[in-house]
């Protein structure tokens, strides 16, 4: 039998307020691992052979959730839940990788910079890209 880990993260404006330079890409990750732990490793390996600090934190900038409360509210957007958790992705080191892949890939379209993407590209299996 298969198992399969899954860690997804975000890169982009929810806002479309394009008025006021929101970007016109929303970048959605999702990674399926069936070792996780090597993965994890990666990130370990990096922070010490970068010399960083134990804790250091490898991502895109997030929304903080006053901003996504706020964007739900001015679009009108419906939802059925009472509260909005977050937490940072420090202790989800794949969380942080996901976050990278979905930074590369909005920033290659978003900025005409494919420095980050072209450095993974090999190692994406499928790429969805609408629009």
């Amino acid at each position: 039998m298969f198992t399969f880990t899954f860690a997804g993260d975000e890169s982009g404006d929810v806002s479309f307020n394009f008025a006021k330079g929101a970007s016109r890409y929303f970048v959605v990750t999702v990674i399926a691992t069936q070792k996780p732990e090597e993965l994890c490793g990666l990130l370990e390996r990096l922070r010490k052979d970068s010399k960083l600090p134990e804790r250091y934190e490898f991502g895109y900038p997030d929304q903080t959730k006053d901003e996504l409360r706020r964007i739900m509210k001015v679009r009108n957007i419906n939802h059925r839940f009472r509260r909005i958790s977050t937490r940072r992705s420090q202790s989800e080191p794949l969380i942080q990788i996901a976050d990278l892949i979905a930074g590369a890939i909005w920033r290659r379209d978003t900025h005409n910079d494919s420095g980050a993407f072209d450095v993974i590209e090999q190692k994406i299996r499928n790429l969805i890209e609408y629009g």
